[in-house]
This record gives structure tokens, C-alpha cells and sequence, in this order.
């Protein structure tokens, strides 16, 4: 149980229920996860229905729309969610949803940073799924030891996991 709360399986299908057994949503989810915390302090928990996922809040209401076709949670902080379209939304985990759609997004291995695409340029998000203010690229690519391969105008350059410039883009 978190916040009271704990899922359940009966006949295949998931549901939750409070800690005196009562049901606080009904047992109709294809998948379903535990609740859990964000780093907002917010309690929800993932689950499917008709092929599709979504976020319930921990009082079995809808926080994300059973919408997306994948639903990735991120350092608790933010959801990948992708979309009919093959669009990315990230959605950041807070009182409400704040989404942000890309065409792709990827983890930035060893570091607390996601690498996000959206119209030609690359666009680094935070552990709180914002992105980085003023540091875009024109393209990544990862290499070998926590390091990011990054091109501007033409010219390469190389970041490391804290999204330190090691190597400016001059070459």
C-alpha cells in the first residue's frame, strides 16, 4: 500500500483498492502498476485499458488520459508518452500535466538529462521534464563514458553528462 492504496488482480484485469478492501477504481485495467511518489510528491500509478496507457491519481481519478500507445516513467519526475502520431510527449509529473511533444527522445546515458528532437534541433530536458534553457543543438550523438557528441551550425562539439561544453563546437 502507498498513500493507502494497493493494485489488485481478479480474473486478469487490475484495479485498486483502499486498505479497507474497498474498491477505488473498478478491475478493468489490462496492466496496472503500484502507486507510487513523484518528485512533486505527487502519488499515481500507470496503467492500460483497450491498448492504451495512462496515469490515475491516488484517489483513482484520471491524471493522463488512457491515450498513449507507450508510457515510460522517468526518474519519477516525468512520463515519455507516445502518441497515435509516433510523437513523444513528456509530461511532467506535477499537480497537473504539462506536456511538451517531440518527434523522439532518448535517455542520456550516465546523466540526469534526456536528449529530446523537435523541428531539426535537439533540446536537452531536466530530471523535472523542462528543458534546459538556451542549449539546443542541432543534432547528438552518444558516445563512450557519459559524453554527447553535439553539432551547431555545421561545427562539433562535446558535452559531458552535467551539460558541461568539454569541447566547444569549433570543429
Amino acid at each position: 500500500f502507498l498513500q493507502g492504496l494497493s493494485c489488485v488482480k481478479s480474473d486478469g484485469l487490475y484495479g485498486y483498492i483502499n486498505e479497507e478492501g474497498d474498491l477505488v477504481t473498478g478491475i478493468m485495467y489490462e496492466a496496472a502498476s503500484s502507486y507510487f511518489r513523484t518528485v512533486t510528491d505527487q502519488v499515481m500509478a500507470c496503467c492500460k485499458k483497450d491498448g492504451k496507457y495512462g496515469l490515475l491519481k491516488n484517489d483513482g481519478s484520471v491524471y493522463l488520459d488512457l491515450q498513449y500507445t507507450d508510457l515510460r516513467i522517468v526518474n519519477y519526475a516525468y512520463a515519455l508518452a507516445n502518441d497515435e502520431a509516433g510523437k513523444v510527449n513528456v509530461v511532467v509529473l506535477d499537480t497537473r500535466p504539462l506536456s511538451t511533444v517531440y518527434d523522439e527522445v532518448s535517455i542520456f546515458e550516465g546523466s540526469d538529462y534526456a536528449i529530446a528532437k523537435r523541428g531539426g534541433k535537439t533540446y536537452f530536458i531536466d530530471r523535472k521534464g523542462k528543458e534546459v534553457k538556451d542549449l539546443y543543438f542541432d543534432d547528438t550523438e552518444d558516445m563512450e563514458g557519459g559524453l554527447v557528441l553535439v553539432s551547431k551550425n555545421g561545427k562539433f562539439g562535446v558535452l559531458d553528462k552535467n551539460l558541461q561544453m568539454i569541447v566547444p563546437c569549433n570543429y
